[in-house]
């Protein structure tokens, strides 16, 4: 007996070792041949012997051995053992629990359970067939043999395949509620497949979870299912997820799903909620419900706000570490989120990303979300960006988003770099990775560098247009360059405008940009600043810029005319526009948010005005921005150029002038009508800066050209300077990029 024993063994060993997947498919092939063969009902004690054997077994090797037992004692299964093989298979082959259904159908022995067991089988696949779960549905209905478990299970084959249908599913739901075969586990799996679809209706998952309430249906599936649903819906209403979150509360039904799945749906809404994110996170937390999703949807739901708190999502951040349930979302979230608040902090997001990468977690989102918090924050470093854009290649993470992030960092930093903007946009271009934001990102780095090349910024709004990539900031911010550039062409900056209009895409900033350049060319055409003004405020376009640069303009062509620049300065002051005091004896006049011209006019104005109806001296304090609140990169700011030049124009209505000692950005000065100057000269004397100390040089540079035609050189005024009279004003309106 010993030696029979270990013989068997033996041999069961040796066919184990040697067994391939693919003798079932012989056992199979054989059982289809034999699928005439008469179900012997007479031997029935021997069926049961077999489906109690076959209870036990669960490898495929020994399913065949006692397959072809049966069959070589030529006993064909009966309906429950077909059923029983459908259920035993289903972890294998989808080809055999077909044929098995096959050979049951067409010998007539098929039951409900044949049918449910088939398509619990395609249901719980690897890549459940949906259309073949309502096929061997319909062919159940046909014969009588559906039931709720019949209905339960194809809608749950819906569900889990790749792409859900929902409509299929809802219409089968209605199918069993009219049959009667609706309860909870239909419900739940048709609200799940609705979650799942391509395009999830929440409104119909809502419904659903209501009928389902009212027939006592509902349980923690059904509302987790139905706030999955509106989480991954379009526009998720997040109300309606706190709500049924609420609702899921007291019923009792709340649970680690429901409170990610209701974050979810707040992180996900038009306008997400951080604080109520945050306080659904604490309860979770309390509850013992708070896992890596619920840390990574709420840290999700503070950078996706209106106003991102970063201090608020580095706390989660530390939280989930400590927990240990930091990941790669929750880092990257956590980035997003100081990237997208209102002063990010470059050194923070670097400082995690370096954390990230330690861990693995790092990817590029986290790259992408790091430089782009490098480019808002408040002082850029373009440098950091440019080494991170070198790892994240390396590392293959680099995308169009990086990219784009590095040349706005660029384009924001301090004194940017053009050539590396441009160089980063001929790499994404081989990359296949340059699109709108590229250019538009590489024109501004051109524009707000020192030396702006107007050209490069052309030929790259040229490439533009071609790709189908120009837009409104592509044309402003080349213009832009061009009025910035060394010397500006006017022509090109009015034919890019025509451009726009032609495509209507003009607003203001093209316009201020345009009537820029031509107050900065060399012969500034005064009469197309001012029409380019009257055609802006015709279209509500005209601001204190677009006026400002107008009067640099006039200021600076070759005949000015003082009374249309006057007009243009108490349209301004009227409308709000400009801020333009009225000036009176004693006063401290700020000049700040003025250009050369406007302040000029004005100044001449008003000076004008005071002096002619004052017979005492008047004192005035100017405020010209040569400050920490100054914004230019000229040796002497131009306000304080207008200023000076006043001060030349009404020498003889001067007793005295000094910069006050210890701040450079304020002027005194000393007024009086000439008549009365004499007289007071002759009891005080001259005291202050002198208008011929003023007037010492050793260069010359043409600054302005009177309305009379005669020229004025600089020289005669301060001296040695490199200074360009008709920069923008001190605070211009910046675009959003």
């Amino acid at each position: 007996m010993l030696n029979n024993r270990t013989n068997t063994t033996t041999s069961k060993r040796s066919y184990y070792s040697h067994y391939s997947p693919s003798s079932f498919a012989a056992t199979m092939q054989r059982l289809k041949s034999l699928s005439n063969t008469k179900i012997l009902n007479s031997r029935k004690s021997e069926y049961i012997a077999y489906s109690q054997s076959l209870k036990q077994l669960y490898q495929l090797q020994d399913i065949d051995l006692l397959l072809n037992k049966m069959l070589d004692n030529q006993l064909f299964p009966n309906a429950y053992i077909i059923n029983q093989l459908i259920k035993k298979l289903s972890r294998y082959r989808l080809e055999y629990i077909d044929d098995l259904h096959r050979i049951a159908v067409n010998k007539g022995i098929a039951t409900s359970v044949t049918y449910n067991s088939t398509i619990d089988a395609i249901a719980k696949s690897a890549n459940p067939n949906a259309h073949d779960a309502i096929r061997v549905l319909e062919e159940a209905k046909k014969a009588d043999l559906a039931d709720e478990y019949t209905y339960a299970s194809t809608i749950d084959a819906i569900a889990k395949s790749i792409n859900p249908n929902a409509h299929d599913a809802i219409r089968l739901l209605e199918e069993a509620k009219i049959a009667g075969f609706a309860d909870t586990f239909t419900y739940n799996s048709t609200i799940d497949a609705i979650a799942k679809s391509i395009n999830p209706n929440a409104y119909g998952a809502i419904r659903l979870l209501e009928e389902a309430k009212i027939a006592g249906f509902a349980d923690t599936f059904t509302y987790n299912n139905t706030i999955d649903a509106i989480a991954k819906s379009i526009n998720p209403n997040a109300y309606d997820a706190i709500r049924l979150l609420e609702e899921a509360k007291i019923a009792g039904f709340a649970d680690t799903f429901t409170y990610n799945s209701t974050i979810d749906a707040i992180a996900k809404s038009i306008n997400p909620n951080a604080y109520d994110a945050i306080k659904l996170l604490e309860e979770a937390k309390k509850l013992g419900f708070a896992n890596v999703i619920t840390y990574s949807s709420t840290i999700d739901a503070i950078a996706k706000s209106a106003n991102p708190n970063a201090h608020d999502a580095i706390r989660l951040l530390e939280e989930a570490k400590k927990l240990g349930f930091a990941n790669v979302i929750t880092y990257s979230s956590t980035i997003d989120a100081i990237a997208k608040s209102v002063n990010p902090n470059g050194h923070d997001a670097i400082r995690l990303l370096e954390e990230a990468k330690k861990l693995r977690f790092a990817n590029a989102i986290t790259y992408n979300s790091t430089i782009a918090a490098i480019a808002k924050s408040v002082n850029p470093n373009a440098h950091d960006a440019i080494r991170l854009l070198e790892e994240a290649r390396l590392a293959r993470f680099a995308d169009t988003l990086t990219y784009n992030s590095t040349i706005d960092a660029i384009a924001k930093s301090i004194n940017p770099n053009a050539h590396d903007a441009i160089r980063l946009l001929e790499e994404a271009k081989k990359a296949r990775f340059a699109d709108t934001f590229t250019y538009n990102s590489t024109i501004d780095a051109i524009a707000k560098s020192i030396n702006p090349n107007a050209y490069d910024a052309i030929r790259l709004l040229e490439e533009a247009k071609k790709l189908g990539f120009a837009n409104v900031i592509t044309y402003s911010s080349t213009i832009d360059a061009i009025a910035k550039s060394a010397n500006p062409n006017a022509h090109d900056a009015i034919r890019l405008l025509e451009e726009v209009k032609k495509l209507e895409l003009v607003d203001g900033i093209i316009y201020s940009s345009t009537i820029n350049a031509i107050a900065r060319s060399v012969n500034p055409n005064a009469h197309d600043a001012i029409r380019l003004l009257e055609e802006a405020k015709k279209l509500g376009f005209a601001d204190g810029t677009t006026y400002n640069s107008a009067l640099d303009a006039i200021a600076k062509s070759a005949n000015s005319n003082v009374s249309d620049a006057i007009r243009l300065l108490v349209e301004a002051k009227k409308n709000g526009l400009l801020d333009l005091p009225t000036i009176k004896r004693g006063d401290v006049v700020d000049l700040h948010r003025l250009s050369f011209g406007s302040a000029y006019f004005w100044l001449k104005k008003e000076m004008g005005e005071l002096l002619l109806k004052s017979t005492n001296i008047v004192s005035i304090t100017f405020i010209y921005g040569q400050g920490s609140n100054s914004k230019t990169n000229e040796e002497t700011h131009p306000v304080k150029q207008a200023v000076l030049k006043i001060v030349k124009d009404m020498r003889n209505d001067i007793n005295d002038c000094n910069e006050i000692e210890g701040n450079a950005g304020r002027f005194h000065v000393n007024f009086q009508r000439k008549e009365l100057k004499d007289e007071w000269h002759k009891q005080v004397g001259n005291h202050g800066i002198t208008l011929k100390q003023i007037g010492k040089s050793h260069h010359s540079q043409r600054l302005f050209a009177q309305h009379a035609g005669n020229q004025i050189r600089y020289s005669d005024l301060i001296g040695n300077s490199t200074l360009n009279p008709n920069a923008k004003p001190f605070t211009p309106q910046n675009r959003n990029y």
